[in-house]
């Protein structure tokens, strides 16, 4: 096993174009690893105590490019908006996580330039999807329940946006438990139909998977199995794949 556990510290997975981060967004009073196996597998664990930060921490498994600067090295991503017909994530995360908040979120970026390098004063859209979360996890009353049902059958609330100097749209999976594999590009059509800003030349920018989590948490947190399929195209990481 490799263990990093400094903030910001990453590890590559897969083929090299999934990076593992040791996202402590909020706060490094925490004690948060990530973790890559020698099955293949990767993920991360941590224990978080009364900070007083109201601002969750966000280890992530990334595939792409981020506004900052990030950049895994795949060549599905950036992609333009109008470019995405088929956008397919294919997960099998096995997760024990007890305390206070928490969830586990998908998330991706829409900007007006093309990533390649700091990006961020183009952002135009944040998109998250709530894959799982907790009792003390929420967003308010749901704007939409059942907006999106995906090509797989999975029910997709549009649950919360928030302006934060961009437009933050929040989806949750209706039924709370992780999709095996679920449909993004649905919810980018929605988007699209709805979201008038929402235009085919904005850059998307990767696929981030993690956990957020607050005061009062523990966790640990094992991919087996990621895998992004954009337009035909797959990059997969997890068990056996990439062994080092």
């Amino acid at each position: 096993m490799n263990e990093m556990c400094q903030n910001l510290q990453t590890l590559t997975v897969g083929d090299g174009v999934f990076h593992v981060v040791n996202n402590q967004w909020s706060t490094t009073v925490v004690n948060q690893c990530i973790q890559r196996y020698d099955d293949g597998s990767y993920g991360w664990d941590w224990t978080r105590g009364f900070t007083g930060v109201t601002t969750p921490n966000y280890p992530q498994a990334l595939l792409g490019t981020k506004p900052w600067g990030s950049d895994t090295g795949t060549s599905l991503f950036p992609v333009q908006r109008g470019n995405v017909d088929q956008l397919d994530l294919k997960l099998d995360i096995n997760q024990t996580i007890t305390g206070g908040e928490w969830n586990l979120a998908e998330e991706w970026w829409l900007t007006a330039n093309k990533p390649s390098g700091d990006v961020s004063d183009s952002i135009t859209h944040e998109v998250m999807v709530v894959l799982d979360w907790g009792p003390d996890h929420g967003h308010g009353s749901v704007i939409e329940s059942s907006a999106v049902v995906d090509n797989y059958g999975n029910s997709i609330d549009y649950w919360a946006n928030y302006q934060i100097g961009w437009d933050f749209h929040i989806f949750r999976v209706a039924s709370a438990t992780p999709p095996d594999i679920i449909d993004l590009a649905s919810i980018m059509k929605y988007m699209s139909a709805h979201v008038d800003s929402v235009t085919p030349d904005l850059w998307m920018s990767g696929i981030e998977v993690g956990n957020e989590y607050w005061d009062n948490t523990s966790g640990k947190t094992v991919f087996r199995q990621f895998d992004v399929t954009l337009n035909g195209q797959q990059e997969t990481s997890g068990l056996d794949i990439g062994l080092i």
